[in-house]
């Protein structure tokens, strides 16, 4: 570096390498540069925005987003910290952000650059941080978001600061005792927390809201996201991938008290907000965190009141108003409500659980609204809850208030039609957050320690802990052996079915003084979750209790209040299992051993097809516990061996009957659940070809693949494209993967670190794989250096890297690899790779070289050009050249390259006998030079496909001469989507009918 640079170059010298902003810029595509463009002169208006406010109101707009600027900007706060200059960030200051940032406590030095910018209160200082922030907008999806944001709500930004600092308008007098009154029973409502336990006499424990709560993760999310299939599955799949993607900083967290008053990307502040979560993962406690904290005057000063209900209190009420409904829960209000009413934009409303709620919300249209008598129209019109809802969400009734809905991710499609301002998504817990709730739990560091250490080391456990409803059953099944002197007490829990009936034998054992009528209590209430798993009940009356011979005074005392949840809010009280999966398994406890009059094949071919996935786990449950030992037998039927034996013939059933995709996985959970190592080597032995295409594997099915699939000696197919599986899951298979004969890895994103370990694998002399697809992986030209020094001494004959950013560095490792001559490839997959000309020269040399054996090569959507057609032309020229298929679509190839081409084919050592040249600029005169190859004695081309490439009629011309020549060869031309006229097909059909003309299949 120049010595006579000026302190503040080097700065900026520093900062561009750094953050590498506009490096390379040659090699940006023009509509690369387009958007750089447009976002420039986004931030450049926001720039100007921003430098136009006051002292004071700069201050207040960047204390108001430095929680979301901190999130965004951690991963290079040593960049901006750096680039500051030293009047406005002291020396000191500068060392202690660099201190933090190097013990690798990114966030904690961002909060403090953050906090000792701010603190300074100086306009001159802000500011300069806000350029260093606009220009590192290219290096984060956060940021770049939440710049957007500010720039589209423009004079907002202001006007959402100095609310969030003064708030609204004070109450008025006549309402100030009663937003007291409503304050302090929603904050003695909601103060404290309820926590079952197996142990000790209470069944439940109480603890301080304040004091409790663990800080969940909330991920602003698409609307789109529809689930069909069980929530045991269905996040628990997604939850490492999007606490990956915040962890990249691609995804913006949400905490409680942003949800009103920030946009997350709108124009305008959010009015409708969905929080979506799977059941048990928390949001019933994040809404009462919500409401306490109002409660309280700690957030969302600008609502005078918050109306929280809960969709199952509303399956009681009809013809009600949205005034009588409110007076119904809060009747203390009864004198004041029609005031309070005459301000919605001062009013939240909260609805908790939509699954629960009996009546889908429809949208209206205008006309609806206008014809439909039922449609709630004021405050004080009588119609159905489900009204009230729609025409909430809808801004029909009480416009401009607030709404938060909670739900299901499994209801989100009844609300497809709703206009949602925010869409937020319950993530559950971090790593940290989980050792906090173990810690919380059992209230002893030491035993929550060894109790976390052991969920650690078992995959499957410890993945389930992401939610806090598993955490609570994991903890509560093992904290008495942990809590116990004799070690040897630790359970063994390999399976979900093994974890469960550690938990449900904890709790029956705690009440062995009923065991004597809880036999038919435990069969009574298994048939009723029965029936709520078939049918999706979740939420029981009286009436069903009664039906299925079920007292509400057993649930006042014994086992069933440790399962069982008693609501009496509503009117008429009603019952929930704790969780949606303990349900399951007490359906799955009571059906593994039916009654003689029952058929366990039957029961489970029925549970089976349902499509929606409702019985998986059930199915999951029933299997393990028909087929294994288990402490709960002393509390149901004895089972029989028949029993046994129809369950394991069921299983076998689905193995050996060409599954694919969710319903092999199944099979596979089913096989694992037995923990039978016989019965798993007799089937595993016989599997070849594994399709589980486009389906989400978790971390846990990653895990039962690996215990399965190490039973086979040979796997001729593994296809697990698009399957979302994160390199941390795709570790596991490692020692399996290479027992594959075709491996298909497409759309996984694997990264090039999970492709170092896969290449180094390629060199062992266990390994079997010989072809191996690498499709869409974000993988770099790092990974094609790893991938390359490996080739260089490996059996693998076919590989595919198509849709990776290989660009010419790494092209130029992999063709260093190919010319080795212990380098087996034949088939090389390297379409839109980001390869140029310079890249084709490199690997046109590595086709020249005696010892390179590709065969078929696919390029197609690279930006080679003529030029890059020129240096493959030349390889094709000589002797050691053995390609004999080539696809170059859309390769931006012109009249020059199809000369060169086509110069190439009429020669004695071209071996292309077929050519794939779509979507080039190929014209008449491009079709004459191939037509004159075609009528060559040396050239050996029978396919040619030439769609999308501007033939016309005089181009028809030429290539119908052409197929009607002796020395023409060719049997498959593809013509598709040309400027081919009547004429130009007058001389094809003419030439088609010629007797020298060879063509078999003409498009």
């Amino acid at each position: 570096m120049d010595a006579s640079c000026s302190k503040e170059q080097l700065r900026r010298i520093h900062w561009k390498r750094a953050c590498c902003i506009r490096s390379h810029e040659e090699q940006k595509t023009s509509q690369e540069k387009t958007l750089m463009t447009h976002y420039e002169q986004n931030f450049k208006e926001l720039k100007t925005m921003l430098s136009n406010y006051s002292n004071i109101n700069l201050y207040r707009v960047t204390k108001f987003y430095k929680q979301r600027l901190t999130d965004a900007i951690y991963p290079f706060c040593d960049c901006i910290a750096f680039a500051l200059d030293s009047k406005h960030l002291p020396d000191e200051n500068y060392k202690d952000v660099i201190s933090l940032y190097d013990k690798n406590q990114k966030r904690e030095a961002a909060h403090y650059l953050m906090d000792t910018v701010i603190a300074k209160k100086n306009c001159d200082t802000i500011m300069e941080m806000w350029e260093y922030i606009l220009l590192a907008s290219t290096k984060s999806i956060k940021l770049k978001n939440l710049l957007t944001e500010m720039q589209m709500k423009g004079n907002n930004v202001l006007s959402d600061a100095q609310l969030k600092e003064f708030g609204v308008k004070d109450i008025p007098d006549t309402l100030r005792d009663c937003v007291k009154e409503h304050k302090n029973v929603l904050a003695e409502k909601n103060k404290e927390i309820q926590v079952n336990t197996i142990l000790g006499k209470e069944t439940i424990n109480i603890f301080p809201l304040e004091d409790n709560f663990i800080e969940l993760i909330v991920v602003s999310a698409s609307e789109e996201r529809r689930l069909k299939e069980d929530e045991l599955l269905s996040r628990g799949k997604e939850h490492e991938k999007l606490c990956q993607q915040v962890v990249q900083n691609e995804r913006e967290t949400v905490r409680y008290d942003e949800i009103f008053g920030s946009s997350f990307g709108n124009k305008c502040n959010a009015r409708l907000a969905v929080i979506s979560g799977v059941a048990g993962i928390g949001k019933s406690t994040l809404v009462q965190k919500i409401v306490f904290e109002w409660a309280i005057d700690r957030i969302y000063e600008q609502f005078h009141f918050v109306f929280p209900f809960k969709f199952r209190d509303l399956n009681r009420l009809t013809n009600i108003s949205i005034h009588d409904m409110i007076l119904h829960f809060y009747p203390y209000l009864k004198l004041h409500l029609s005031t309070i009413l005459m301000k919605p934009e001062q009013v939240l409303f909260i609805f908790d659980g939509y699954d629960e709620f009996n009546s889908p919300i429809h949208a209206r249209s205008e006309l609806d609204i206008q014809f439909d008598k039922a449609a709630c129209q004021s405050a004080a019109w009588s119609c159905s809850t489900t009204d009230i809802v729609s025409s909430l969400l809808q801004e029909k009734l009480l416009k401009d208030c607030s709404v938060l809905i909670t739900t299901r991710p499994t209801a989100l499609q009844f609300l497809h039609k709703v206009n949602i301002h925010l869409h937020l998504e319950v993530m559950g817990f971090s790593e940290e957050q989980r050792k906090e709730y173990f810690h919380k739990f059992t209230g002893d560091t030491k035993t929550s320690e060894k109790m976390f250490k052991y969920v650690e080391e078992n995959d499957i456990l410890y993945t389930m802990c992401y939610n806090p409803a598993y955490c609570a059953i994991i903890c509560s099944s093992l904290e008495p052996a942990f809590k116990s002197e004799r070690e040897l007490q630790t359970p063994v829990l390999k399976t979900v079915t093994q974890l469960y009936s550690n938990f449900i034998y904890n709790i029956l054992k705690h009440h062995n003084r009923e065991h004597g009528e809880s036999q038919k209590v435990l069969e009574n209430l298994g048939d009723m979750a029965f029936m709520g798993v078939q049918d999706k009940v979740i939420v029981f009356d009286e009436n069903l209790l009664s039906r299925f011979s079920l007292e509400p005074s057993q649930f006042l005392s014994g086992f069933l209040m440790e399962i069982f949840s008693r609501d009496e809010s509503c009117q008429n009280i009603i019952y929930t299992f704790y969780h949606l999966t303990i349900q399951e398994f007490i359906a799955a406890l009571v059906k593994s051993t039916p009654n003689p009059l029952e058929d366990i094949t039957s029961l489970l071919d029925k549970a089976a097809e349902y499509k929606d996935g409702r019985c998986e786990v059930f199915l999951r449950f029933i299997v393990g516990l028909s087929t294994t030992e288990h402490k709960l037998e002393e509390f149901i039927r004895e089972k029989t061996q028949t029993t046994v034996n129809k369950v394991i013939d069921w299983v076998k059933s689905k193995l050996h009957a060409n599954s694919t995709g969710r319903q092999l996985l199944n099979a596979f959970h089913y096989l694992f659940e037995t923990q039978n190592k016989e019965l798993t080597e007799s089937i595993m032995k016989d599997i070849k070809s594994i399709e589980l295409q486009n389906i989400t594997l978790s971390p846990v099915d990653c895990y039962l693949m690996f215990s399965l699939l190490s039973h086979c000696d040979e796997i001729a197919v593994l296809n697990i494209k698009d399957c979302n599986i994160q390199p941390e899951s795709l570790k596991k298979l490692q020692p399996v993967l290479r027992n594959c004969g075709l491996l298909r890895l497409q759309g996984n994103n694997i990264g090039d670190e999970s492709v170092k370990w896969l290449s180094e694998d390629l060199q062992k002399t266990d390994c079997k794989i010989h072809s191996l697809e690498l499709e869409n992986n974000k993988i770099g030209h790092l990974g094609l250096k790893y991938l390359s020094e490996n080739l260089k001494s490996c059996t693998l004959k076919e590989l595919r890297l198509c849709s990776n950013n290989i660009g010419d560095q790494g092209i130029c490792c992999l063709s260093d690899a190919l010319q080795s001559h212990y380098c087996n490839i034949t088939r090389l997959g390297l379409s839109l790779s980001g390869i140029t000309s310079s890249g084709m020269k490199q690997l046109s040399e590595a086709l020249k070289h005696p010892n390179c054996k590709i065969k078929k090569l696919w390029l197609n959507g690279n930006n080679i050009e003529n030029s890059g057609v020129k240096y493959l032309s030349d390889a094709l020229l000589t002797s050691q050249c053995k390609l004999e298929f080539l696809s170059m679509c859309n390769v931006g190839m012109g009249e020059p390259g199809i000369r060169d081409l086509s110069d190439t084919l009429q020669r004695p050592f071209c071996d292309l006998s077929e050519l794939y040249i779509n979507g080039n600029y190929i014209t008449a005169s491009g079709v004459k030079y191939l037509a004159e190859a075609l009528q060559s004695p040396c050239c050996k081309l029978q396919t040619l496909t030439l769609c999308e490439s501007k033939v016309d009629d005089p181009g028809m011309k030429c290539l119908s001469a052409a197929i009607t020549d002796l020395n023409c060869r060719l049997k498959q031309l593809d013509l598709r989507v040309n400027q081919i006229g009547s004429l130009g097909m007058e001389h094809l059909w003419k030439a088609m009918k010629s007797h020298p003309c060879k063509i078999e299949d003409l498009k």
